[in-house]
Parts: structure tokens; C-alpha cells; sequence
């Protein structure tokens, strides 16, 4: 039986439009952001037409209200998930206090990188994490033939034959559909993003975006932290139905802007 080569159980698709519940913003967002509290703005679910009746709208999976620890976030080394690292001159960090406390003494500005990608604002890469969480989830779902061994990758393991690999792709896209956002304007619980930017707009609160024991405004982090469960998830079921040994790193939450309210 093939093993997963995921090294931690986290938080950190239809494929991509399908299992994305919170919006995506444009990857580069200005500065300011996350302080505003940007509402996350995506089509309504079907079926749900009202902010009172949330009976049919697929945000109220019974799933979102698993007992899960979803406050654990893929930040690890060994971890696949996307993450931040903090850069000061030509030191790297993965923890931002340190990169603080080293840019203090040299008097140097904290970079932000994600990927290959490097930013001066950490805004920015809050929403470079966001869509890159969402490409990690498309092909971590994406079934691709090895030539050279005659086997089929997906989910992080190489499987003997496609129907294995379809079987197990099946399983994880399952696990991520049951994995869903709430959405609360002035303590009142939302069934979607754009109802709950309406509700915003119309009373002046932020929304609050939750995912698990997560809570934040900003709508960057929602994203991160709703695909950080998505890949929880599909991890879960995968080792349950005996596709791979349970994860166990333990791992930290993911960032929240400096300037965002929590």
C-alpha cells in the first residue's frame, strides 16, 4: 500500500472553483487590505437566498463543525503545504519575531517570500499564500503519470495502476467538499461571502471569517487557513480508508497581517 509523503496532519477541488468556499481576491492586493477587513466576494451558493435561511446553502456542512484541531497550520520545513518565510538581508526565517528582532539590530527591512516570490508588503504575501494554498490543493488532486516507473501520482503517493490513483484522488476532492467557512456580520451567522459583504456594506462591520477554532477579518488568512483544513481533511480520510500513515508534525498557525483585525 502506498504511503503519503505528507509529513504533518494541518489546517493551512472540483478542482480549483469547486472546493474554493471564500472568494479569491487578486493575488497582488494593495497595501491596506487586510486592515480594512476586505469581504471575500464570490456568486452566492445556490439555494441560498436569505442571511435567515442557511438550511441549503453548502457553507452549513455539518463538516465545518467537526471536532478538528484546525488551529495547526503547514509551516514546517517538511511540510508541502505553501508557507511565508521572512527574509532579512540574506538570512531567512520562519518565524517572523526572529526576522524582527534581526531587523531591528541591522537596521534592514523584512522581506516576505512565498514560493519564489518575494514581497515588501506583507499584504501582498498574505494573498500570494492564498492563491498559492489553492494551486497546491489543484495538484495535490491531480492525477500525473510517471513514465519512467509506469505509475500514477496524486495526493502525494505513486499508485500501480489509474483506477488506484482515480480512487484516491475521489477520496481527498470528497473530504475537501465537506470542509466549509462561516461567515458572521455583526454576530449574525451568513451562509456565503457575497451576502455576508452585502450585510458588511450595509452595516459598516467587518466580516468575520471562521474555519474550525480560526477567526480572522482579514480575507486572505480565511483562504489560507479554509485550504490549510481542506488538505487536513482530505489527509484524514486518506489514512482512514488505508492510503497512507496518519501525519503527525506538529505545526503553527498560520500569520495574520500585522495591520488586520483578528
Amino acid at each position: 500500500m502506498p504511503r503519503l509523503t505528507a509529513t504533518c496532519i494541518t489546517i493551512a477541488l472540483t478542482v480549483l472553483a469547486t472546493l474554493t468556499s471564500v472568494g479569491s481576491p487578486t493575488a497582488v492586493a494593495d497595501e491596506a487590505a487586510c486592515s480594512k477587513d476586505t469581504a471575500a466576494t464570490s456568486a452566492c451558493p445556490a439555494g441560498a437566498k436569505t442571511d435567515k435561511d442557511c438550511s441549503s446553502c453548502p457553507d452549513k456542512s455539518a463538516a465545518a463543525k467537526a471536532d478538528m484541531d484546525c488551529a495547526a497550520c503547514p509551516a514546517k520545513a517538511n511540510c508541502p503545504f505553501p508557507k511565508i518565510s521572512y527574509q532579512v538581508g540574506d538570512q531567512a526565517f520562519d518565524n517572523r519575531a526572529d526576522a524582527d528582532t534581526q531587523a531591528a539590530a541591522s537596521q534592514q527591512p523584512v522581506v516576505f517570500a512565498v514560493a519564489d516570490k518575494t514581497f515588501t508588503e506583507e499584504s501582498q504575501a498574505m494573498a500570494a499564500l492564498a492563491d498559492a494554498s489553492e494551486s497546491f490543493l489543484v495538484d495535490f488532486v491531480t492525477i500525473k503519470a510517471n513514465d519512467q516507473d509506469l505509475s500514477y501520482q496524486v495526493v502525494g503517493a505513486a499508485f500501480e495502476t489509474q483506477e488506484k490513483a482515480q480512487q484516491a484522488a475521489d477520496l481527498a476532492q470528497q473530504a475537501m467538499l465537506e470542509v466549509a467557512m462561516q461567515y458572521t456580520v455583526d454576530g449574525k451567522e451568513i451562509c456565503c461571502p457575497t451576502m455576508a459583504k452585502e450585510a458588511s456594506d450595509k452595516c459598516g462591520k467587518p466580516v468575520a471569517y471562521k474555519v474550525g477554532d480560526v477567526q480572522t477579518n482579514c480575507p486572505f488568512t480565511a483562504r489560507v487557513s479554509l485550504n490549510q483544513a481542506k488538505y487536513m481533511a482530505a489527509i484524514k480520510a486518506l489514512t482512514e480508508k488505508g492510503f497512507g500513515q496518519a501525519p503527525t508534525a506538529q505545526t503553527t498557525s498560520p500569520p495574520e497581517p500585522a495591520a488586520s483585525a483578528s
